[in-house]
């Protein structure tokens, strides 16, 4: 049997609220906090070691993913999502500017 677990951030505007939560078949768990003023979003391009375990071997992938940090309070930031290319990473960045009323600081080139 395996079960899916899910770590996200969720940003609600209207209520000016944030929250880290964990998602377990489907349910959300995470206390929601009180915005900090987030003063702009970066694309970073990382990679991310991934590891696979079967009943027979383990395997450990490395992959390139597109961070969307979301910067406050000078230096400190959350890590809002992880894509796959640079395209859906911009995308995202944009919808959190645009609803943030902030601005990317920086993207990649690639």
């Amino acid at each position: 049997m395996s079960i899916v677990s899910s770590d996200e951030y969720q940003i609600d505007t209207n209520k000016n609220i944030y929250r880290r939560y964990y998602s377990i078949l489907g349910f959300k768990y995470g206390e929601w906090k009180n915005c900090p003023k987030f003063e702009y979003v970066t694309i970073i391009k990382s990679k991310v070691r991934q590891r696979i375990n079967n009943e027979s071997a383990t395997v450990q992938l490395h992959r390139e993913r597109f961070l969307v940090n979301i910067f406050f309070d000078q230096n400190k930031h959350i890590t809002f999502s992880m894509e796959e290319n640079l395209k859906d990473a911009l995308q995202t960045a944009e919808i959190l500017c645009e609803n943030l009323k902030i601005k990317i600081l920086n993207t990649p080139k690639d």
